[in-house]
């Protein structure tokens, strides 16, 4: 199924899209970006300034001033919409975000648009939501943080796709698909994506040992490459 829907990028169902369906007229710029900000929020995106920012930028709307972005997240937090948590209260999250047992979306592969906290931040929140353990979460969203940085940097589109879900109450799934270009090991090492051979497979061994499967496939093709895994969460 997944590679059905990564073979042709006009069939990705992507978070960016989604942003732009909101009405075309608004009654200011900072409606809109009040709007986005709880769209995102809703999503189960959590995260600094910075990180909201980068989210924003993915769907056109380009916030240079942060002092700016904060105030309207701060007044988010005033009208009970957003909460501020971590240690030094500056990571912003939607209050009493609810999610389907079944989650799927593509998003954008480029790293100015934050796709690897975008990805973990809306992971988090649906474990919390599911009343994982913050020591299997923590697991979790390390081989998380690997998986969605393999797909970005071996990216042959514009777009990746993911897909996690629940299984019999206790068990996590995740499925992160992917177009892969022809691969040039040294150019790789030369462009700085690898120091050197043993880094390679420091992303695998990290997957392996976060999660409780992991396996990695590549399409007979070698086009498209699909990470698959779970982990027990209760």
């Amino acid at each position: 199924m997944l590679q059905q829907k990564i073979d042709s990028e006009n069939n990705f169902h992507s978070v960016q899209e989604d942003l732009r369906r909101f009405p075309p007229v608004w009654n200011s710029v900072n409606d809109k970006i009040t709007e986005y900000l709880k769209f995102l929020g809703k999503l189960g995106c959590s995260g600094e300034c910075d990180d909201f920012r980068s989210w924003l930028s993915a769907s056109g709307i380009y916030v240079d001033d942060m002092k700016h972005l904060k105030e309207h997240l701060e007044n988010l937090v005033l009208q009970g919409t957003f909460e501020r948590s971590g240690e030094a209260k500056t990571v912003y999250r939607y209050k009493d975000v609810c999610f389907p047992s079944e989650i799927e979306y593509s998003l954008s592969s480029h790293f100015e648009t934050a796709p690897i906290s975008f990805v973990r931040s809306r992971i988090d929140s649906y474990l919390s939501f599911n009343n994982c353990s913050d020591e299997l979460k923590t697991d979790i969203l390390i081989g998380v943080v690997e998986a969605v940085e393999n797909a970005v940097k071996y990216n042959g589109s514009d777009h990746f796709y993911v897909h996690y879900w629940t299984e019999s109450e206790n068990l996590f799934n995740l499925e992160i698909c992917n177009q892969v270009p022809a691969v040039s090991i040294e150019d790789d090492i030369q462009s700085g994506k690898f120091t050197g051979a043993k880094t390679l497979m420091r992303g695998v061994l990290i997957m392996e040992s976060t999660f409780d499967f992991f396996d990695l496939d590549l399409s007979p093709d070698g086009k498209i490459a699909v990470m698959k895994a779970n982990k027990k969460f209760r």
